[in-house]
């Protein structure tokens, strides 16, 4: 099974993306993780709920969380990206 280029079936592979996606995570500003964190915390309906919600106590609209959020994943693939070449690897 491959998962954006990596192959979620190699533990060994998997084990580095975590470990370089922690890295990734913990050098973005506190607010900026707190974000990711919580926009990708829930799943389905409560996911709807909660990104409406999270926009309006930005006071923005769901499409500018959805960008800011995009700027952030940007940020966090090429960060998981370089730090797969070499990081985290052993």
């Amino acid at each position: 099974q491959q998962r954006a280029g990596l192959d979620v079936d190699n533990k060994e592979e998997t084990d580095r993306a975590i470990c370089c996606l922690d890295r990734c995570l913990a050098k973005l500003p506190e607010g900026d993780r707190d974000l990711v964190l919580r926009y990708y915390r829930y799943s389905k309906g409560e996911k709807v709920a909660n990104r409406g919600e999270m926009a309006r106590s930005m006071d923005m609209t769901s499409g500018a969380l959805r960008i800011k959020l995009h700027r952030i994943r940007r940020r966090l693939e090429l960060c998981v990206t370089d730090c797969l070449q070499g990081v985290c690897s052993g």
